[in-house]
């Protein structure tokens, strides 16, 4: 059973005059400055954390940290606190703390211009190049998709000529660059499910190229734009006048049958 000191940690208190950004930034270092004297433990409330420092482990006493929001745990949770708990919760994050370490070693790693591939899942790999960003940061340009992708997540020209490129094939057209984590990259030993799983670097890349229209389909390209207009004008708010609404229709009918 864990035990409350009386008083919370002093300087979080809000200054007069000082905007969100500069106490946030306050109590952030100060908050880092009791993590490497104390342990803290936190628990979820809310939208936010709740946050104590260990200040004592027999009896467990821990100090109210009164941090950004100032989330406070119930009583009972504090009350039902151990010592393994807390102990539980300090190796988690350092595990985690670990773990993200490497993958920022990965990255530093990587060298401009290098090729890697992203496991999207399911064996859709998005293959990339690496490239230099804002202050030296490496993040990943997307070049080609390779693998296994379905015919949605391709590019596909609808019935009225536009063309629907897909997620991640319009990231690939626009240029954007992305920083996924390093355990998602191929190239990395830590891959997971490497062993499960084809080998990218060998897999050719998909055609994103986007299909003709058929004469037909060509032919029937403005018959599907007026459908989609007709659509537009019957998606209105319902306390709309309805006849206003059936002559806008009658309207684009017209047009259309005036055009064939």
């Amino acid at each position: 059973m864990a035990r409350l000191s009386k008083t919370p940690w002093p300087g979080f208190e809000n200054k007069t005059g000082e905007d969100f950004k500069d106490r946030f930034a306050r109590q952030g270092k100060l908050l880092e400055q009791i993590k490497r004297d104390y342990t803290v433990w936190q628990t979820p409330v809310a939208d936010g954390y709740a946050m104590y420092a260990v200040v004592k482990e027999r009896p467990l006493t821990l100090r109210y940290i009164p941090y950004g929001d100032a989330r406070k745990a119930a009583p009972a949770t504090i009350r039902g606190l151990t010592l393994a708990d807390v102990d539980h919760q300090r190796r988690a994050e350092e595990a985690f703390n670990s773990m993200e370490k490497e993958a920022e070693a990965f990255y530093e790693s990587l060298k401009p211009g290098q090729t890697v591939h992203y496991h999207h899942g399911f064996d859709e790999w998005i293959r990339c190049e690496v490239v230099v960003v804002r202050e030296g940061e490496k993040e990943l340009l997307p070049k080609a998709l390779v693998g296994e992708w379905s015919a949605r997540d391709l590019p596909r020209r609808l019935s009225n000529g536009t063309v629907r490129w897909g997620y991640q094939a319009e990231k690939i057209r626009e240029g954007k660059t992305m920083r996924p984590h390093a355990t998602s990259l191929w190239e990395n030993p830590k891959h997971a499910n490497r062993a499960r799983l084809k080998d990218p670097t060998r897999l050719p890349e998909v055609d994103m190229s986007v299909p003709e229209m058929s004469a037909k389909e060509r032919e029937q390209m403005p018959l599907w734009r007026t459908v989609d207009a007709i659509r537009a004008a019957v998606s209105v708010p319902q306390n709309g006048d309805p006849m206003e609404v059936l002559a806008r229709v009658e309207e684009l009918v017209k047009a259309a049958q005036m055009r064939r």
